[in-house]
């Protein structure tokens, strides 16, 4: 029921800002400091299981949730400083499947990463945004993200359902735009949140 859907939602919270090496166990081992971590997991491409720089951590409680939001926030996990915020049930759909497993939110990114070109050409014109506001499109982000140089396409990460995923990805014309995005739009705001701007590792 919907009271219960709540009450599930306001015991997770959702990760950005993860190196591309985190696993799930390296998330659930690091949020354990604030409470009973029930789930953890990386969310990743669906056909090559490469990390999306973000995850859901699900605790025992919504205290421990927030207690995770309060402390840690802005802590360094494996080199990177992550960011902690409360994940939207609505924005995702329910978690499915045993605790702690890491397949269970392999959702199709839906569009997302088959709409762009692959190849050599690509490589170093192309960033990941995250910490995007679940309102947030296309437009929006090709709108802000322009501001840097001439964007050849922009797309946000979605779930199968056409839901976002708080991601996405930006091509530039040039590398030295995509160089110029990580510099000057990197904690820029966009929709009432300071998304942040890195490279994008598809090609890797």
């Amino acid at each position: 029921n919907k009271e219960g859907r709540m009450s599930e939602q306001a015991c997770r919270v959702y990760v950005g800002n993860l190196s591309w090496r985190t696993s799930w166990q390296d998330l659930k081992d690091h949020f354990k400091t604030a409470g009973d971590v029930r789930y953890a997991d990386i969310m990743t491409e669906y056909h090559t299981g490469r990390s999306r720089g973000c995850g859901i951590v699900e605790f025992g409680s919504a205290e421990d949730a927030a207690t995770a939001i309060q402390t840690l926030h802005d802590t360094e996990l494996d080199g990177r400083l992550i960011f902690v915020r409360e994940d939207k049930e609505e924005a995702r759909g329910p978690r499915r499947g045993p605790p702690g497993g890491r397949a269970q939110r392999r959702a199709p990114a839906h569009r997302a990463r088959n709409s762009f070109p692959s190849g050599a050409g690509t490589v170093g014109k192309r960033v990941y945004v995250g910490n995007l506001s679940w309102n947030t499109s296309a437009q929006d982000l090709q709108d802000h993200m322009c501001q840097a140089g001439e964007v050849v396409h922009a797309d946000v990460l979605r779930d199968r359902d056409g839901r976002s995923l708080g991601c996405g990805i930006v091509e530039f014309e040039t590398e030295e735009s995509a160089r110029h995005a990580m510099t000057s739009l990197n904690d820029s705001e966009l929709d009432g949140r300071m998304v942040y701007v890195r490279e994008d590792r598809e090609e890797q």
